[in-house]
């Protein structure tokens, strides 16, 4: 048996305790964005550390200091490329403000190498002007678990949905985040086959949540006829049964006392509406004779039960989630000295 002057105790230099990865991530998780770009260069050790930090979330939000340029500029370049082991570090990808140029070949080399994410939140906002139609788009070549699908405006159709099927398919949650209200569903066609092109399709809409931000819905008269009120509601309804059927939720995410509206997209005018009360009844009466039975609980969720939900902050962004918390604690204070009853 050795005794403890013969044994060799070696102690670590203070350059090995600095860049033992639990040490320099506790160090490194204080330093702001410009502090860990730096820190990229100094070795390796630093450089995955800071950059598994930097490049974690990706958040392209409205009042972001960087671009689309800043992010990706350079992943397709050919030879040792830092870049791409930098985007392998990325979980969360935001772009709540653009719309990647899906003709840009760093864009390309990003999405197709980065690792499956744990989410995902873009918008389609004017999706032909970005993707030419002789090529998908790079995001459909992501994977993640959780998928949130902005529309920043009111659209006439759902088609734009089509190329991220697979995408939507893959996911393990799926959000659908629309600037428009429930009349935007009165055209069952374009809803249905976006959502399920066919009926082997059909069990990602269990997984699917629709947020809709708004009471009304402009519409544009220059491709489809409006029918006559009745059947317009009743399109409604059908559509909204239809993807409960397949298992979707669906959250009207505006005040429940202001009516829902169908409007002209050219003068503005109100064309039809209703009370979120009555399109409920009507809801509630077509689930019956489809034989499901919704008793007293509200088919569509309120913005209420929607903040209630675990996990909701990677649909809105951490922003979006509190303005909404703010609007319906206004609401509800509003409701009480009104002595009006909060629906």
């Amino acid at each position: 048996m050795a005794t403890t002057s013969s044994l060799s105790l070696k102690t670590p230099s203070s350059g090995q305790v600095i860049t033992h990865p639990d040490i320099l991530r506790n160090i490194l998780n204080h330093c702001d964005q410009s502090t860990l770009a730096i820190a990229l260069s100094v070795n390796r050790s630093f450089f995955a550390v800071a950059g598994s930090i930097l490049y974690r979330v990706i958040n392209l939000d409205p009042y972001s200091r960087y671009t689309l340029a800043d992010v990706f500029l350079g992943a397709a370049r050919e030879g040792g490329n830092f870049k791409l082991d930098l985007l392998k570090f990325v979980k969360k990808l935001f772009l709540d403000s653009f719309h990647p140029l899906c003709d840009d070949p760093d864009i390309d080399a990003a999405c197709l190498h980065m690792p499956r994410l744990l989410a995902l939140r873009f918008a389609i906002q004017d999706l032909n002007k970005y993707c030419p139609s002789d090529r998908l788009c790079p995001l459909t070549l992501l994977r993640s678990q959780r998928v949130t699908i902005r529309y920043p405006e009111c659209w006439h159709s759902w088609e734009q949905l089509l190329p991220f099927v697979t995408l939507q398919r893959e996911a393990a949650f799926v959000t659908l985040v629309v600037e428009c209200g429930l009349p935007s569903l009165y055209n069952r066609l374009h809803l249905v086959r976006p959502l399920a092109p066919s009926g082997a399709d059909v069990e990602h809409l269990k997984k699917t949540r629709i947020l809709f931000e708004s009471t009304w819905y402009d519409k544009s008269f220059g491709h489809h006829v409006i029918p006559a009120e009745e059947e317009f509601w009743d399109r409604v309804t059908d559509s909204i049964v239809s993807l409960m059927k397949g298992g979707s939720q669906i959250f009207h995410l505006a005040r429940l006392d202001v009516e829902v509206e169908l409007r002209s997209a050219s003068t503005r005018k109100t064309l039809y509406c209703t009370s979120f009360r009555e399109l409920t009844e009507r809801l509630k009466n077509a689930l019956k004779l489809e034989g499901i039975e919704a008793g007293t609980a509200t088919p569509i969720g309120s913005r209420a039960e929607y903040l209630q939900l675990p996990d909701i902050k990677d649909d809105l962004g951490v922003g979006g989630v509190k303005n909404r918390r703010a609007h319906e604690t206004n609401w509800r204070r509003r409701c009480e000295r009104n002595g009006a009853e909060h629906p």
